[in-house]
Parts: C-alpha cells; structure tokens; sequence
C-alpha cells in the first residue's frame, strides 16, 4: 500500500512542476539581425576580447568598465543603428541588454 501512496504523490509532484515549467515566460525571440547587431556591440564594447582567455573574471575594473560599455551602447541609438545595417527593423530593436551579458 505504501508503494501505491508514492507512486500517486511521485505523479502528482511530477504533474505540478510540469505544470509550473509550463507557466514561465519564454525570452522573446531575437531576429538574425538583432544578434548580430548585439554581437557587433559586444566586440565593440572589449568584452569580447576580455573573454576570449582561459580565465573569465567579471570582478577585474577592466571587464566592469567593458560591461558598463556594453550597456551603454546596448541601450543608445547604435544598436538599433546595428540592427538596420544588418537588414532588420529598428522598431524591433529593444534597448534592453540579454540577460547573459549582464550576469557575468
């Protein structure tokens, strides 16, 4: 019988978070154009030259300068300038920086 109990709970447990995985908010999908509008900025911005070693640190002033960069330019009228040279819509260009880029 006690096996029977946890089988039931085991479903259920399962059931609920499936359910709460289901309920999350999906990150709106960039375009081709967006990435790489991104990726111009994020070269520009030395972050990309700041990652490219062995050992990343996100405490060094370099990297903290690189990233405040990165913003500012993420947020300025050059992304969505980015964006139109690489063949898609300004108006779709959001000038709010990826998550990644502001979590390392």
């Amino acid at each position: 019988m006690k096996t029977h109990h946890f089988l039931i709970a085991s479903t259920l447990l399962a059931a609920t978070l499936g359910a709460a995985a289901q309920a999350l908010p999906e990150a709106p999908a960039l375009t081709r154009a967006e990435v790489l509008a991104d990726l111009d900025l994020y070269r520009e911005s030395g972050l990309s030259r700041l990652n490219d070693g062995p050992v990343i640190s996100n405490f060094t002033p370099e990297y903290q300068v690189a990233l405040r960069r990165y913003r500012e330019l993420r947020a300025s009228p050059r992304y969505a300038e980015l964006v139109r040279q690489h063949g898609g819509e300004p108006a779709t260009a959001t000038a709010q920086a990826p998550a990644a880029a502001t979590q390392r």
